[in-house]
């Protein structure tokens, strides 16, 4: 085990505890209620892997663990729980919560265009011709997209001298998880710069229909699309 898988097992097993799975001998209707809780609150992945170190507990002593099925764990390609989303009536609240320009331009961004932070932060200015963009996204496909107006004017006012990337500072994916943890703090909306994604995809969803959002979220098979379908962002 690697130091870095060892960490992350370690603190699953940290959150087993917490939840009062590591010490004693639940029944499968403890189980179900805790792992309840937990798939509230937690990604699907990070469950499951709460769900091994609590599995192996049970083997350990000579228990028979009931399967994932039965305790209705979530499916881990099912990476993000369904809080990750800022609700249609509250996008107005998260964006006044940005505290500079730059930070607003980031949320902006990510929700009116639907660009992963990785993609965000390799966009530069020579890649803008007018109000469209053009780049490489995820698994090297060319994106030709046309830019929000919001967004595109803000990031003019913020484009200092001679700066060659379309975010300033360089910001690197590193600089948009901070920036969007800090909007969250202060809005009081728990979401990643994932979430905001999901957001973007789920209006879509509700707007234009499914296919139509899958198109412009740019993933290969509607199925991927039909999950974010779940999240109730407009409710």
């Amino acid at each position: 085990m690697t130091p870095q898988s060892k960490k992350t097992y370690d603190r699953a097993r940290a959150r087993a505890r917490e939840a009062g799975l590591s010490s004693s001998t639940p029944s499968i209707q403890t189980l179900k209620s805790v792992f309840a809780r937990l798939s509230d609150k937690l990604a699907p992945a990070t469950v499951q892997l709460i769900w091994s170190v609590v599995r192996g507990d049970l083997l350990d002593r000579g228990i028979e663990p009931p399967t994932p099925r039965v305790l209705g764990l979530p499916k881990i390609w099912d990476n993000v729980p369904y809080w990750n989303v800022v609700p249609a009536d509250a996008i107005g609240k998260f964006l006044a919560a940005a505290r500079t320009p730059i930070w607003k331009l980031v949320c902006l961004a990510i929700l009116r265009q639907g660009w992963r932070a990785s993609e965000l932060c390799s966009i530069k200015w020579s890649d803008i011709a007018g109000d469209v963009v053009t780049f490489t996204g995820k698994g090297g496909k060319h994106v030709r997209q046309k830019i929000d107006a919001e967004v595109l004017a803000l990031a003019k006012r913020e484009r200092g001298k001679g700066q060659l990337m379309f975010l300033p500072m360089n910001l690197t994916r590193f600089h948009i998880y901070r920036i969007v943890r800090e909007v969250s703090k202060r809005a009081g909306i728990r979401v990643t710069p994932h979430g905001l994604r999901a957001t973007f995809i789920s209006r879509l969803i509700h707007e234009r229909g499914i296919y139509e959002a899958s198109k412009l979220a740019r993933h290969s098979r509607v199925a991927t699309t039909e999950r974010y379908g779940r999240w109730e962002v407009l409710e």
